[in-house]
């Protein structure tokens, strides 16, 4: 008996990256974020404010970078912590986020969202696991599916100091 379970809205994943992304996030917690404590590829829970979130260092733009999976009820005491730490969208960080949630409409301004269509996502999940379990083998199957981008106004220009497409992790 297999019983899946859509939890998407439960958690909101922040990721901080780019050169300064150490400096603003030690601003807002009392965990050790040096490379000798937080290794990239490391996992742990940090508390950020009023919010723990598992920080995942891991990036996906070439420099240092953390993927925050914060409790959704927490997103934006997150991102108000943010606001605090007295940086300005987008003209000091960019903020984009997946599935155009409802607290993106509350700043301003608003977060840059690719929205997926997570139940279709979801069902064709369904649809192909329980096929593997019926056919069997082993072959790895892709489906692309559409998403809808929407700008909110809060990405900026890449920076000077930002080096561009690379093809290795920044792990420093």
């Amino acid at each position: 008996h297999v019983t899946f379970a859509d939890v998407t809205s439960g958690e909101t994943v922040i990721s901080v990256m780019g050169p300064r992304s150490r400096a603003l996030l030690q601003s807002m917690t009392d965990a050790d974020l040096s490379n000798a404590a937080f290794p990239f590829g490391a996992a742990r829970e940090i508390d950020l404010g009023y919010a723990y979130a598992r920080a995942a260092r891991t990036t996906y733009v070439g420099e240092l970078g953390w993927e925050l999976y914060v409790p959704a009820e927490f997103a934006t005491h997150v991102y108000d912590a943010i606001v605090d730490a007295g940086l300005r969208l987008p003209e000091d960080l960019s903020l984009l986020a997946f599935d155009d949630v409802d607290w993106m409409r509350l700043v301003r301004p608003r977060i840059t969202a690719i929205a997926q269509p997570a139940h279709e996502m979801g069902v064709l999940a369904a649809q192909l696991l329980l096929r593997r379990i019926r056919e069997g083998g082993d072959d790895y199957e892709s489906r692309i599916v559409p998403v809808r981008w929407t700008d909110g106004g809060s990405i900026g220009k890449p920076s000077r100091a930002s080096s561009g497409p690379v093809s290795r992790p920044h792990r420093a």
